[in-house]
């Protein structure tokens, strides 16, 4: 693992935050080496505890070194790794400024274990609730350390500590980063804790949270380039017994991932991928990372819930450009009475990135229930949407939930529509709630059932508009209503189509849309009209794609119709007569 410079973002609040981030870090001073652990027991001089007493009784910066010898009887030949097991814990860092280095063990005494630290922290002797290390000062890093079997939190940042550092430890597996050896929770940002970066670290075996993050007036905190409930090779599960990242009751502004060299691979947690949850946890962003996936992104390596969850009134958070497949539940879910504006974009849900094959999510691809209101899945500005294919179940569900937004998307093949074996199971979208919109943009194909389903069998699903989408190559219907789903409103009725102009009966003052189809659904949006405004007619002049042209309606609930029975578009064609020259008889 190597440690990531923070590169600059693209825009808006995370180019704000990742702003403030390197001013904080650009803030901390160099370190040079000042205190020397040279044996493995817990109180005597040269040991770690003496070292953190030394450094907190002195204004930093300081550096705490490794150069413990084989011979110490700490050593452990099996894991190639010294052992330093604390009975209590061990002292808070308060001093600030202070670097606790486990690579400076390799360097002084060689690489004994080749495939991770050579200092390992183990809580075994410690309370049940007590953390291994805990850190409520400022400008501290810790590095380079296997930190195994505490009760509590393997690292605790907390009571407003700002600008910690904690990179390239096994925190809850063996020096080896192969077999759990886990913590309660592996990393804990609490008590107003902020601008702490969490990087490049193997996160995996504990039998609670990977990282938690909590409480008000906990933000701008940065998780990127961690292996969390993966080996340290990322291929095989090591599960943390709830979520790999927990962000809960009130943080915001916590960056989980950044480019592309600083994802997270977020896989084979026993809960949720990433949960943010509570109200007040906002503005979180979840960013270009593998979920669900192996580290190469080719094979699953499911979370036992769901890829990324937003619950319990959490809001303005962003879902954004990640890869998240092969979960057990949904994808992504948004979920609960007060989880409102949060953002969906650019992300591939159930599927490797290049989309060459499938990696299914076992339930819905992007699931919004129970409340959720006024989500956008696709934004318009950017115009950003998702590519949400390979679900077991549907690409998109809104269950129970009102006023929220699908756009822009691809569901059930890529956005050209032409990759034909990426299908959702059942529905490319369906929809049980009010005054949804699915639409504009979305390209909705190759689904197991009907491309968009209404359907008011369990909740009122009335005022669902479905606009300018391109709906096609569906096994049922292209858009279906059912009892009593947006009213079940009539389609329209074509009488006349040519090239040039489609005529029809419909409901007075109606909106219409035109699309052209080879069968029975809207490939290609070809423009819309108004109805007459107390006449039951409509008449639209524009180019019709065709060969086949079906038209729906919206009423002034905003219920839209499925599509009409389709009509041939015909085209007549005026031949003109040939005039021909005898060339010959005309002479040079």
């Amino acid at each position: 693992m190597r440690a990531q410079k923070i590169k600059k973002a693209g825009h808006g609040v995370l180019a704000v935050f990742v702003l403030l981030v390197g001013l904080q870090l650009a803030a901390q001073p160099a370190r040079a080496a000042d205190y020397t652990v040279i044996n493995t027991q817990d109180s005597l001089p040269g040991s770690l505890r003496q070292a953190i007493l030394l450094a907190n009784a002195h204004s930093g910066p300081y550096t705490i070194d490794f150069n413990i010898p084989a011979s110490d009887p700490g050593y452990w030949p099996l894991t190639s790794a010294w052992v330093i097991s604390p009975s209590s814990p061990l002292p808070i860092l308060t001093g600030g400024e202070t670097t606790i280095d486990g690579t400076t063990q390799t360097a002084n005494r060689g690489d004994t274990n080749i495939f991770g630290p050579e200092v390992q922290i183990d809580g075994s002797y410690l309370g049940v609730a007590d953390s291994i290390l805990a850190i409520q000062s400022n400008d501290n890093t810790v590095k380079g350390l296997a930190i195994t079997r505490a009760g509590g939190a393997g690292i605790k940042i907390s009571s407003g500590a700002a600008r910690n550092t904690v990179s390239g430890n096994y925190i809850g597996t063996d020096p080896a980063g192969v077999w759990s050896w886990g913590n309660g929770t592996s990393i804990e940002i609490s008590g107003g804790a902020s601008f702490n970066v969490i990087a490049d670290n193997v996160i995996s075996g504990n039998t609670q949270d990977g990282i938690k993050v909590t409480d008000n007036g906990t933000d701008f905190n940065q998780v990127r380039s961690n292996i969390i409930s993966l080996d340290s090779s990322g291929v095989v599960s090591i599960p943390n017994g709830r979520h790999g990242v927990l962000i809960t009751n009130g943080p915001d502004f916590t960056l989980v991932g950044l480019d592309t060299a600083d994802r997270n691979f977020i896989s084979g947690n026993a809960g949720h991928g990433v949960l943010i949850s509570g109200s007040g946890s906002d503005h979180n962003t979840v960013l270009r990372n593998y979920i669900g996936t192996d580290r190469t992104g080719a094979w699953a390596v499911g979370n036992g819930y769901s890829g990324v969850a937003v619950s319990a009134g959490a809001q303005s958070n962003a879902i954004q450009a990640n890869v998240v497949a092969g979960n057990n539940q949904h994808g992504v879910y948004l979920g609960g009475s007060g989880t409102e504006n949060n953002f969906v974009r650019l992300n591939v849900v159930g599927a490797d990135a290049q989309l060459s094959q499938t990696i299914p999510n076992g339930w819905h691809g992007v699931a919004l229930y129970d409340g959720a209101k006024s989500n956008w899945i696709g934004t318009p500005s950017p115009p950003w949407g998702n590519t949400i294919v390979g679900s077991s179940w549907s690409g998109v569900a809104i269950i129970r939930s009102d006023q929220n937004t699908v756009m822009l998307n691809a569901i059930g093949t890529d956005t050209a529509g032409t990759a034909t074996n990426l299908g959702n199971g059942y529905y490319g979208v369906i929809v049980e709630g009010m005054n949804n919109t699915i639409g504009p943009g979305n390209t909705i194909a190759y689904n197991g059932s009907d491309g968009v389903r209404v359907d008011g069998g369990s909740t009122p699903s009335l005022g669902n508009g479905i606009t300018q989408n391109s709906i096609f190559a569906n096994t049922g219907k292209g858009i279906e209503l059912v009892n009593g789903g947006n009213s079940e409103l009539n389609p329209p009725v074509i009488n006349q189509a040519s090239c040039d102009r489609v005529e029809g009966f419909t409901g007075a003052g109606f909106t219409v849309e035109v699309f052209s189809d080879a069968e029975d659904e809207g490939r290609v949006f070809d423009g819309t009209t108004t109805a007459h405004a107390t006449q039951p007619a409509f008449s639209w002049s524009g180019r019709v794609t065709g060969p086949k042209v079906t038209v729906t309606a919206t009423d002034s609930q905003g219920n839209t119709s499925e599509f009409s029975p389709p009509r041939a578009a015909e085209c007549r064609r005026v031949y003109l007569p040939l005039a021909a020259r005898n060339l010959s008889a005309v002479g040079p």
